[in-house]
């Protein structure tokens, strides 16, 4: 078993899952992707090769106010300490609508040299977690950023990953893009990645782990000195960790097959789903659901968030209102399954879902009503 990672693992399962996933962000180079098990070990990877922070030279952070927990719990716990000074653009709220987040974000970015210096890292997600809101041409405006702006460009792909389709740089110059299986791409969890760009193939990370030589593995091991530096792999695998559990990529490279002889891309996918979103939109237009409450509905178009085309939604659709967390245990008395985030309400829709999954689900709040 000691020898499965050469004889298996490095010549075989690694290689395949880069260049699946290279294809379905539409990267040129495979090569440039390397694992690890969450993305917050390889986002604080990534922030690890910027100067390191202190008090009298905190970390400039850019990001907004809807990130990720494990990132949001990080950059709260540097600023706790006084290493880190952190700018949050707000999503959506009052004041400062969702249509004009890209051009505010954007604007936050550019302007971010302070005194001369610019943003240490500019860090935002690609469809927010908790309104499914997507940033569309997040990628390609991120990676085109000049230097004088952010030393580090990090895109959350999560929820945008073999989800919608990918508006990724073929060869990104600035941008790391972050993203895993455990969501859309139905790898479960640990199988997570960074894309790394052209400026991160030769950068230092401090947050390292043997992975990340392992080609000079068999090589001494000796303290640094002046003329001799902690060794790192070339290119993207010099982002590695230590040892991790290499079952979720045999997952992955397993779904990757089958999603493709199924014609399952995902763009076929997210026109199953959009079109679904679009009758599920349909119907909270025309009538109340059955399961909602009477006097006081949270499934209303007027609760919805973001524009009634669906232009901007991901693979989920949100409801914002105070009941949120009420209806969500509602439905699961139901046997539906849905999830609350404080007062948002999101349903999600799959390539397994149907016109007829619809119709069950209004159906229910009617059984319920009937049987009691």
């Amino acid at each position: 078993m000691d020898e499965k990672w050469g004889h298996s693992v490095f010549s075989e399962i690694v290689p395949e899952a880069q260049r699946e996933l290279a294809s379905a962000l539409g990267l040129a180079d495979p090569s440039r992707i390397v694992f690890a098990p969450n993305t917050h070990e390889l986002v604080f990877r990534v922030l690890s090769t910027l100067p390191w922070p202190s008090p009298s030279r905190p970390w400039r952070i850019l990001t907004s106010d809807s990130e990720f927990h494990s990132a949001a719990r990080q950059l709260a716990r540097l600023e706790e300490d006084g290493l880190a000074t952190v700018r949050r653009v707000p999503v959506d709220s009052a004041g400062s609508p969702w249509s004009t987040f890209a051009a505010r974000f954007l604007a936050e970015a550019r302007a971010g040299a302070e005194n001369g210096r610019p943003w240490d890292a500019v860090l935002v997600s690609e469809v927010f977690y908790n309104s499914g809101l997507w940033f569309r041409e997040a990628a390609r405006e991120l990676d085109a950023l000049p230097e004088s702006t952010a030393s580090r460009v990090i895109l959350d792909g999560y929820h945008a990953f073999m989800a919608v389709p990918a508006a990724m740089p073929t060869r990104p110059q600035r941008l790391f893009y972050v993203a895993g299986g455990y969501k859309y791409a139905q790898a479960g969890e640990g199988a997570c990645f960074l894309a790394v760009p052209e400026q991160g193939l030769s950068l230092r990370p401090v947050h390292t782990g043997w992975f990340a030589a392992y080609s000079a593995l068999e090589k001494p091991q000796s303290a640094p000195s002046a003329d001799r530096k902690v060794p790192y792999d070339s290119g993207a695998w010099r982002f590695a960790g230590a040892t991790f559990d290499p079952g979720p990529w045999y997952r992955w490279v397993a779904i990757a097959r089958a999603l493709r002889s199924a014609g399952l891309t995902p763009e076929t996918k997210h026109a199953h789903v959009r079109s679904l979103q679009a009758e599920f939109l349909r119907r909270t237009e025309s009538n109340r659901w059955t399961f909602d409450f009477e006097a006081d509905p949270v499934v209303t178009t007027q609760n919805f968030i973001g524009p009634r085309d669906l232009s901007a939604s991901g693979h989920f659709l949100t409801f914002r209102h105070s009941r949120a967390l009420e209806l969500c245990r509602r439905l699961q008395s139901l046997g539906v399954i849905t999830d609350a985030r404080g007062d948002r309400l999101r349903f999600g829709f799959g390539p397994y879902h149907s016109v007829a999954d619809l119709a069950a689900l209004a159906e229910r709040g009617t059984e319920r009503a009937t049987a009691t």
